[in-house]
């Protein structure tokens, strides 16, 4: 996988934004003219961007972090003759991009692949390179 859920990018968040500050304009105008909001979906009035104001975007969130250290978790479990050597870079090697949410993508990937593998921590994790 490239890489796990994300937050919307930069230019998303600008869109979703520009969205908000539009249907505000609309409901504003519909209420200034006197007209019906009957057809107009109730959530749409003052509905904001749960994104708004955000100054940064695209980032590897909580849900797609779980995502891949599950995905490395079943991976273990429904190969596990595949994993049966003690850990080196050169036989399991894992690989990313430098982008950040790639990058991070990869370490939660290692992390439920290798998990119960190691000795740090309560998960008894074990360190590996990406």
């Amino acid at each position: 996988a490239r890489h796990g859920t994300r937050s919307p990018t930069k230019k998303r968040i600008r869109d979703l934004d520009n969205l908000s500050a539009h249907l505000e304009v609309l409901i504003r105008d519909v209420k200034d003219r006197h007209l019906s909001l009957e057809r107009v979906p109730s959530w749409l009035n003052g509905w904001k961007s749960p994104w708004q104001g955000r100054l940064r975007g695209g980032e590897l969130i909580r849900r797609g972090e779980e995502e891949l250290y599950e995905l490395g978790v079943r991976i273990r479990e429904r190969f596990p003759s595949l994993f049966d050597e003690d850990y080196h870079p050169d036989i399991y090697p894992i690989k990313a991009t430098q982008i950040p949410r790639a990058s991070a993508s990869a370490v939660a990937f290692g992390m439920g692949l290798f998990s119960g593998n190691g000795t740090l921590g309560p998960g008894h994790h074990r360190a590996f390179s990406v």
